[in-house]
This record gives C-alpha cells, sequence and structure tokens, in this order.
C-alpha cells in the first residue's frame, strides 16, 4: 500500500475541498495478498486524484500483476499533475518459445507430443500417461496439431525402418532428455534411434527446426554403391542441432565395372624365342626352351617353351600371363612336351607290347597279364 504524507492531508483539509485522493483504490495486490495467476495479468491501478486549487495532484494507482501503470492525476486550478502509477510486473505467461531447460512449463501436452519406448501407437493418444511409440507416429500427429515432440528413453531406444522425415514440423521441435516416469528433463540424457541407412531427414523447412538432445545411428547401406547417412538435409534454413550426436553407418561397395576391350596380339617371335637348335656332336644334356625377354607394355607375357631333354621327353612350356581379361579366360594356355621318350631297337612284338602297362596301373593288374604272356608263350613252343 502507498501512504500520502499527513502533511498534505492537512494542508488538504484546510482549504476545506473535498479531494478523491483514491487511498482505498491504491492497495496493490501484493500488498493484500490477493493477486491471481492471470494469464492477462492484473488490472491497471487508478488514476491519482485531481489537484486543488494551488495543490499538487495525486499519485496514480500502481499497476496490477502483468499490466501497465495507473495514469497520472489530472492537475488542479493552479497545481501540477500527479505522478503515473508503477507499472504491473510479471503475469506468469509460459514462454512457448523457449526450449523444455529453459522453461519447464512447456512440458505440457498443450505444447507437445509425448512418445515413449514402452509407448503404444494404437492406444496411445500422445500424452504424458499414454504416449505414442514409435517417433514417427509421434511427429505425424505432431505436426497436424502444430506441437512439437517429446521423446523419452530409459534405456530402450527407438527403432525406425524407413527414415524419419522431419520436415512436417517446420516451426517446430524434436525433444529427448526425458525420462519415462516423470518426465522430467535433463541436459545430460539423450533419447536414441537407431535408423534407416538414412536416419533422418529434413527437407523445404522455411520457418526454423530445432533438434535437442538426441543420439542418432544409421544402418549399414544394404545396395550396392548406396551410402550410410545419419542426418540428410536439403533446401532448409534455421536448423538447430543441440547436444545431437550423429553415427553414420558403413556405406556399400559400387557394382563392379566391365572388362575392357582385348588388346592387340603381341609381335611376331623372333630368334630369341625359337630356343636353341639341336645339334649332333657334343650335344648338352638340356637345350632350354625359347622365351620372351621382358613383358609387353601391356603387361602380358608369353610363357617359357620347354627344355629340350637329352635321351629324354621334352618338357612342357610355363603358361602366359596373365590368364584374367583375357579369351578364353583363365586357361592354361602352356604348349606340351613331346611324348614318352622309348629307346631305339627293334619294334616290340605283340607279345612284348602287352608288357608296356601304365605305370599307374594295379599291381594285380600287371600281374594278370604276365601269366597270359608266358602261357602264350609256353603254347608256341609247343607247336
Amino acid at each position: 500500500m502507498r501512504f500520502t504524507s499527513s502533511a498534505t492531508l492537512t494542508f488538504l483539509v484546510s482549504l476545506g475541498s473535498f479531494l478523491p485522493l483514491g487511498c482505498g483504490t491504491d492497495d496493490s495486490c501484493e500488498g493484500t495478498s490477493s493477486c491471481g495467476n492471470s494469464s492477462g495479468g492484473g488490472t491497471a491501478g487508478a488514476g491519482g486524484g485531481t489537484g486543488g486549487s494551488s495543490a499538487s495532484g495525486g499519485t496514480g494507482g500502481g499497476g496490477g500483476t502483468g499490466n501497465t501503470g495507473g495514469t497520472a492525476g489530472s492537475a488542479g486550478s493552479g497545481a501540477t499533475g500527479g505522478t503515473g502509477g508503477v507499472a504491473g510486473s510479471d503475469g506468469g505467461q509460459c514462454d512457448a518459445s523457449k526450449a523444455p531447460g529453459e522453461e519447464t512449463c512447456v512440458i505440457d501436452e498443450q505444447y507437445g507430443v509425448f512418445v515413449s519406448p514402452k509407448g503404444d501407437d494404437s492406444a496411445g493418444d500422445g500424452t504424458k500417461t499414454k504416449p505414442y511409440k514409435s517417433l514417427s507416429k509421434a511427429v505425424s500427429n505432431a505436426a497436424s496439431a502444430k506441437k512439437r515432440v517429446y521423446a523419452c528413453d530409459d534405456g530402450g531406444g527407438y527403432t525406425e525402418s524407413a527414415a524419419l522425415d522431419l520436415s512436417a514440423l517446420n516451426g517446430s521441435g524434436l525433444y529427448g532428455g526425458f525420462d519415462c516416469t516423470a518426465w522430467s528433463y535433463s541436459t545430460t540424457s539423450k533419447a536414441k534411434l537407431a535408423g534407416a541407412s538414412t536416419a533422418v531427414r529434413v527437407d523445404a523447412v522455411a520457418t526454423s527446426l530445432t533438434i535437442e538432445d538426441f543420439d542418432v545411428a544409421a544402418a549399414d547401406a544394404s545396395t550396392a554403391g548406396a551410402s550410410s547417412l545419419g542426418v540428410f538435409v536439403t533446401s532448409s534454413t534455421n536448423l538447430t542441432l543441440r547436444r545431437v550426436k550423429i553415427t553414420a553407418g558403413k556405406g556399400m561397395a559400387g557394382t563392379p565395372g566391365t572388362n575392357g576391350a582385348n588388346g592387340d596380339a603381341g609381335g611376331a617371335p623372333g630368334a630369341a624365342q625359337q630356343g636353341t637348335g639341336a645339334t649332333c656332336s657334343s650335344a648338352p644334356a638340356t637345350q632350354v626352351g625359347g622365351a620372351w625377354a621382358a613383358a609387353s607394355a601391356c603387361g602380358s607375357l608369353g610363357g617359357k617353351g620347354g627344355n629340350a631333354e637329352k635321351a629324354a621327353a621334352g618338357g612342357n612350356g610355363t603358361p602366359g600371363t596373365p590368364l584374367t581379361n583375357v579369351t578364353p579366360a583363365n586357361v592354361d594356355n602352356k604348349g606340351g612336351g613331346s611324348g614318352s621318350h622309348r629307346a631305339s631297337g627293334s619294334r616290340p612284338t605283340g607279345f612284348q607290347r602287352q608288357l608296356l602297362l601304365p605305370r599307374n596301373g594295379s599291381r594285380r593288374f600287371r600281374h594278370i597279364h604276365r601269366d597270359r604272356l608266358l602261357t602264350c608263350q609256353r603254347q608256341r613252343r609247343r607247336r
């Protein structure tokens, strides 16, 4: 309550004038404990009284809670006007533009849609007591109601099989950091999202979008040449990420390219590739086969020719390189050596040919043929 000095009251009364000082209507709500928590604020205080002859006007009333001060009193004859009232204090309105960490009153169904890993997309309604289960369901309903999304996480986390599209939350936001029991908020907590290979998508946000207190992990790519993206943003403005961890998975290898065309044929072999000619006098035990000195410009190299052996079969050549990206591919194209060597002498008889059995024949097979041969020889002698 504001009091006027007794000297002023005495002076005004001695003039015999009636002055509406407004002392009764000037009491503040704080002084009478009658302040309400009105969203619109209190009523402005009454104006100051009208000044008397040669007197000052009264002081204006104090403003109500959340409103403006009273008007100054009107000046009396030959006097000055009264002092204006004091402006009212904050009326207690909730600032919906603030984050949950700045203004706890926004953690309410009036401003947000609630989602929990233990919620239910079918039976839930997005309230604290009946939250949705999936982020995609909560985002869809929040966008329709022009609200935020509040996500709690007590360790279960969220899983989305497709990209979580937040574009419809234009002018709003997605907020983690809540526990799922009392919906209390903490900047040290994060809601976890295990998303698709593109976990979160934001496109064409023209006003603003805020994402706070989330741990986003994208899955590995699953198609050839595809990437893994934590948050993919296009054509957007005023996107704010606070205390958000983003982890991308592994990209996928691209499809193999096609083989190039076959190169030109190599040059004609020269003297070095022909090998060493045979000789009849002082013949060495081995004659080395021909070989290319070095690979061609494209890296191909013909195989070395087989060695000629004295009184033995010639050796096989070695394969050329490479064996891949050639036609036909992976074929052992080495040259074969001469057949099995046989010592000179008379041509074997029919009976003797039967003894030329394969080395890998079984012992029983050899014995059978030997017995047959001996039987035939005995019969010829008897004749």
